[in-house]
């Protein structure tokens, strides 16, 4: 999602801090649904593009 950088993000991306950025945060779940890892990237929406591919379960 676009947001705007905390102070301390966007001094370590080397941007300014009125610049929006990509955050995106990604769980990883065990088979009982706990979680087991969690992550948190930033990118600079200058330097990367994304594409969303979504794809429809079959039942």
């Amino acid at each position: 999602m676009p947001v705007l950088p905390q102070q301390d993000i966007a001094d370590l991306l080397n941007i300014d801090a009125a610049l929006p950025i990509i955050e995106k945060r990604t769980r990883g779940h065990l088979h009982d649904d706990t979680v087991f890892e969690y992550s948190r990237n930033y990118f600079t929406t200058n330097d990367y593009k994304f594409k969303l591919i979504a794809k429809r379960q079959r039942p």
